[in-house]
């Protein structure tokens, strides 16, 4: 069946800027390891996270911050058990870091990025912390 085979996509080093929605893309829905790195997503819309996921690598693109919207989402998501954001060109501040931390929570290999400034997300949300 379907649900027990393992599809992936390996797009990686290919310019892509947008993720597919599956919605648009109803094969799309069957990928579980989806490996995008090298590309130029700058975004990362909710749309694209589909219930079939459980591996997603995004490591050097051009990613810079995450919405809440899409957060909420992969932490709602049970099949997703791995997301790589390494090495992109994450802007610093207490927003991302919080949701840095949040999604650390989820995985247990998460490796939390540092930002662009060389700063890791990690120590920028605590100072957060005393911050308030």
């Amino acid at each position: 069946s379907l649900n027990s085979s393992s599809v992936t996509l390996d797009v990686r080093n290919n310019s892509i800027r947008v993720i597919p929605v599956v919605q648009d893309n109803p094969g799309f829905g069957l990928i579980n390891k989806l490996l995008l790195d090298g590309n130029e997503i700058d975004t990362l819309d909710v749309a694209s996270l589909h219930a079939n996921l459980s591996f997603v690598s995004m490591t050097y693109n051009k990613l810079h911050q995450l919405e809440d919207s899409f957060v909420d989402q992969v932490l709602k998501t049970k099949t997703i058990r791995e997301l790589v954001l390494l090495n992109n060109s994450w802007t610093c501040d207490c927003h991302l870091a919080k949701q840095m931390v949040r999604l650390g929570t989820k995985f247990k290999q998460f490796r939390v990025p540092t930002c662009t400034s060389g700063q890791c997300l990690i120590d920028l949300n605590r100072s957060c912390i005393t911050k308030v």
